[in-house]
């Protein structure tokens, strides 16, 4: 069966995180899509660092844990999507993320991606 796009998207941000910030290490069950329209940020997954100035734009995979440092006053918008319109976490109202230092556990199974046709 051929895969179709229902690209779906979830909790959209926008904001300014001051120099210094630290988010904490997270996993996402969509995909996020984070640009960067201004200051300096680092995002740590956990293959490699993406050094994000203005314009930058990274997607993030769910299930990747990652976090993100602003090196100088960052400001970032986060749009978070499922590309097959199947994410349970889009469906069932739950946060799309789990901070790893919280008791929450991460349930890969749920996470958006996987082409269920």
């Amino acid at each position: 069966m051929e895969k179709t796009f229902n690209i779906r998207t979830g909790a959209v941000w926008q904001g300014e995180c001051s120099a210094g910030w630290i988010e904490p290490n997270r996993k996402i069950y969509d995909y996020e899509m984070v640009f960067f329209s201004g200051g300096v940020c680092r995002v740590i997954t956990e293959h490699q660092t993406f050094l994000c100035k203005e314009g930058s734009v990274l997607i993030i995979p769910p299930d990747h844990e990652h976090c993100s440092i602003a090196d100088a006053s960052c400001i970032r918008w986060c749009i978070h999507f499922d590309w097959y319109g199947n994410c349970p976490a889009h469906e069932d109202g739950r946060r799309i993320y789990v901070f790893q230092d919280e008791d929450s556990n991460f349930i890969p199974e749920d996470s958006a991606g996987v082409y269920q046709g």
